[in-house]
């Protein structure tokens, strides 16, 4: 429960840096905090201390985090007159409670919730053959040239439009971070699609029920990997509104993930 609040405070503070566009610093703190987290899983394996050194190291890099985001978000406000100070204050308490609520949210969009519905109405194996997929498709997505690039097109963003405030430019970065994700993507997914049953029977061949359910999958994920950019246009312009508007897809979601595999089975 400590760490979950731990982390919840992380994700808390990175909203307030995109508020306050310093996404260079939170990717530089991202980096050291990886860094760390790699030195003492590696202490923790060395002594032997096993999942509880796990957990404690995720549990030191948090509170890291906080303090020097905190820290940094203090020399900040420093820097500004007292009424940019509670102007920026606003701003920040205004961001961060709307991208809170949207994270609250989303709690009913994950995976697993689904995975729930699929082991109450179809049982243990549906549900083992849905998870399989989905980290195999989540996978596959996350290692795309365009998702690794996101937290750098961020930036990107960000960066550009602070500096220059036009909606013209942010258009070109949105339709060339779309084009290139375009480039990278489509051939791969189409190609997996193509292949999946093939690659499920070589290197997966205990769950080849699978088969029918990748192609449906990896089509949707296409989706969500071009939604990410819209991501970079709702930090960039602070519209974080929309991101919690969003998240009430949960109010069609759930009866649809009780009402499909109960009736329709997994695919």
């Amino acid at each position: 429960l400590f760490l979950g609040l731990v982390r919840a405070e992380v994700r808390l503070l990175e909203a307030a840096f995109c508020a306050f566009l310093n996404e260079g610093y939170k990717i530089f703190f991202e980096i050291m905090g990886a860094v760390l987290k790699l030195f003492l899983f590696a202490v923790s394996l060395r002594m032997g201390a096993g999942v509880v050194g796990a957990f404690l190291s995720v549990g030191i890099v948090d509170i890291f985090l906080i303090s020097v985001y905190s820290f940094r978000m203090r020399l900040y406000l420093q820097l500004k007159t007292t009424g940019s100070v509670k102007m920026v204050k606003q701003r920040l308490i205004s961001y961060v409670a709307k991208e809170y609520s949207a994270k609250l949210l989303s709690f009913f969009c994950d995976m697993r919730i689904d995975a729930y519905f699929i082991a109450v109405y179809l049982g243990a194996v549906p549900t083992g053959i849905f998870f399989f997929v989905i980290g195999i498709v989540t996978m596959i997505s996350e290692y795309m040239p365009g998702s690794v690039m996101q937290s750098s097109s961020q930036v990107v963003f960000t960066r550009q439009f602070s500096k220059s405030g036009s909606y013209k430019e942010l258009k070109y970065l949105f339709a060339l971070n779309n084009k290139l994700k375009a480039f990278f993507v489509f051939p791969a997914f189409i190609g997996f699609i193509l292949l999946s049953d093939k690659i499920v029977t070589v290197f997966f061949k205990n769950y080849f029920n699978a088969v029918k359910l990748f192609p449906i999958i990896l089509a949707f994920m296409l989706f969500y990997i071009f939604l990410m950019p819209l991501r970079n246009i709702v930090v960039t312009l602070e519209k974080n509104e929309i991101t919690l508007i969003s998240s009430m897809v949960f109010l069609y979601k759930i009866p649809a993930a009780i009402f499909l595999p109960k009736n329709f089975g997994l695919a």
